[in-house]
């Protein structure tokens, strides 16, 4: 391949990334116009910074993905070294047990709050978009693991069902009402 088809790939790749990462948080940034809360309109436009933005909308911590961060780096290190002890596998394998849940719980308070915000009832977005999609998940892959369904199938319905949950936040964040909050506890920027 030509320099000149490697650029235009990067490019292509860097495009799209941006475009996914805009798309993914747009229904948060118009919760938080609706709400008179959304900060300067490029700071939804960076890829990753916009991923931020929409953290802290949902009064994100700083520390717990940090935290998270630190425990899976502990298991992704515990990976490369494994041949050395097995304390070190059981070591990765409880770091990677405890960032996982303590994303799950960081997620599910991120949706709670995101719920609020949008003035539904603060349980809908996290049943909608975690706990269903998760067991929608762990029933697909117990049917995989059975072999009772192929892995063709589970992938097409886990595009549908991302498809659905996107859309379903979307249409939340269009009935947000477009009235201040009575009582904000949001300061962008505070931890």
């Amino acid at each position: 391949m030509s320099e000149t088809g490697i650029l235009m790939m990067g490019v292509l790749l860097l495009a799209g990334f941006t475009l996914y990462s805009i798309l993914a948080v747009l229904p948060c940034w118009i919760i938080a116009t609706r709400r008179n809360v959304a900060g300067g309109w490029w700071n939804w436009l960076i890829p990753l910074r916009n991923f931020y933005v929409a953290y802290r909308l949902g009064n994100g911590s700083l520390k717990k993905a940090f935290l998270i961060i630190a425990f899976f780096a502990i298991g992704v290190g515990a990976v490369f070294f494994y041949e050395y002890s097995q304390v070190v596998v059981v070591v990765g394998s409880v770091s990677f047990l405890i960032s996982s849940a303590l994303g799950c719980y960081v997620l599910y308070c991120w949706l709670k709050q995101i719920s609020i915000l949008a003035g539904v009832h603060p349980q809908f977005l996290p049943v909608v978009m975690f706990i269903i999609p998760l067991l929608l998940a762990l029933v697909g892959s117990s049917l995989v693991s059975l072999e009772i369904v192929p892995m063709r199938y589970i992938k097409f319905a886990e595009n549908i069902v991302s498809l659905f949950v996107w859309v379903v936040f979307m249409t939340v964040a269009l009935r947000t009402p477009r009235e201040d909050l009575e009582q904000t506890d949001f300061i962008f920027g505070k931890e």
